[in-house]
């Protein structure tokens, strides 16, 4: 499944809901940045505060109040079905609840480029959006993959040598750099490299790098004029053809359909 974004907005210090409790059309996520407030959503309740995030279904009562002054996100959204070869978040799967982001790194990245957008012109901002929410969707569901790990007795790890590779990452992995180079540098096996990165991201390296290189190129597709191999080239991949392969693998479209639906 796959998130199609219908709404955004955004909330400072707010005091208090204007609703105590409410029902939406659409699936809805509000995103945290500071404050705190308490939720009930079906069997679910807790109190969310900065770096959490809160997903009620359609048609489900949402009752909230607010602890301290919360700023937040607030998005509305729907799901679809993206292909048989997609496997791209399971967003129905991440369900009712709470989920608290471990990337704070990442999160904060999110924040601020959804904080930018602000200043587009109506539909580049609906399209940078529909992105980002699904980059908050992607961390939601890398969240509550690692609470299944730790509900099997594994607890996520601090390692300042994966946040380094983290980091390498983020800037090498769209000139091509491979999982090897950074192994190398880290003085790790794949296989160690692998097992640790996981253990302190949820996600193995490669996927990670892959992400990057796929999100980037949904970016040069939605907004350039581009060639397929030039995106390619820009992306750390060999040529288009492998680049389509991956992209329609990971998205359920391939880059010609996804520049028809987003480009602006």
């Amino acid at each position: 499944m796959q998130a199609r974004y219908i709404s955004h907005m955004y909330w400072h210090r707010k005091e208090q809901f204007l609703l105590e409790q409410d029902r939406y059309a659409a699936w809805t996520l509000f995103a945290v940045e500071s404050g705190r407030f308490r939720f009930k959503i079906q069997e679910h309740q807790g109190e969310a505060g900065a770096g959490d995030m809160v997903v009620c279904p359609p048609q489900t009562l949402f009752v909230r109040e607010v602890i301290e002054p919360v700023s937040f996100h607030f998005f509305h959204y729907h799901v679809e079905e993206c292909g048989a070869e997609s496997v791209a978040p399971d967003v129905q799967g991440i369900g009712a609840g709470m989920w608290r982001i471990l990337d704070e790194g990442r999160l904060s990245t999110t924040f601020r480029y959804i904080h930018a957008v602000k200043e587009r012109e109506e539909l580049a901002r609906a399209v940078k959006l529909e992105h980002l929410l699904r980059d908050l969707l992607f961390l939601a569901d890398e969240a509550r993959w690692a609470e299944g790990v730790a509900g099997m007795g594994h607890v996520p790890q601090a390692d300042e040598r994966m946040e380094e590779a983290r980091r390498w990452l983020d800037n090498h992995a769209l000139r091509g750099s491979g999982i090897r180079d950074l192994a190398t540098l880290l003085e790790l096996t794949p296989v160690q490299l692998t097992r640790r990165f996981r253990a302190a991201h949820g996600i193995n390296p490669q996927d990670y790098a892959t992400e990057l290189r796929i999100r980037e190129a949904g970016r040069l597709l939605s907004g350039t004029r581009l060639a397929l191999h030039e995106i390619a080239a820009r992306c750390g991949y060999e040529n288009g053809y492998y680049l389509s392969r991956v992209f329609r693998k990971k998205t359920g479209l391939n880059p010609s359909e996804y520049r028809k639906r987003y480009q602006v």
